[in-house]
């Protein structure tokens, strides 16, 4: 685990730290202190980046990417 903590998830404030390396939204716990619910899936851009550029590469240049840069319902 790293220091990065970061706006990551969709929010303006820091929701986003790293853990082992990859991101979790720190927004995703039912209680203070709780356990994450969403994350780990996405490398760390601090700590894992080659993985982390490999992870967006990766889902970009997927078929189902379209032009609005979304992921395609098909």
């Amino acid at each position: 685990m790293c220091d990065y903590h970061a706006p990551f998830f969709g929010a303006t404030y820091p929701d986003a730290c790293c853990i082992d390396g990859y991101l979790w939204d720190l927004d995703s716990c039912d209680e203070p202190g709780g356990a994450l619910s969403v994350g780990g899936d996405i490398p760390c851009p601090a700590c894992n980046p080659t993985a982390h550029e490999a992870y967006f590469t990766d889902v970009t240049e997927s078929e189902e990417f379209t032009e609005t840069c979304t992921l395609s319902d098909d």
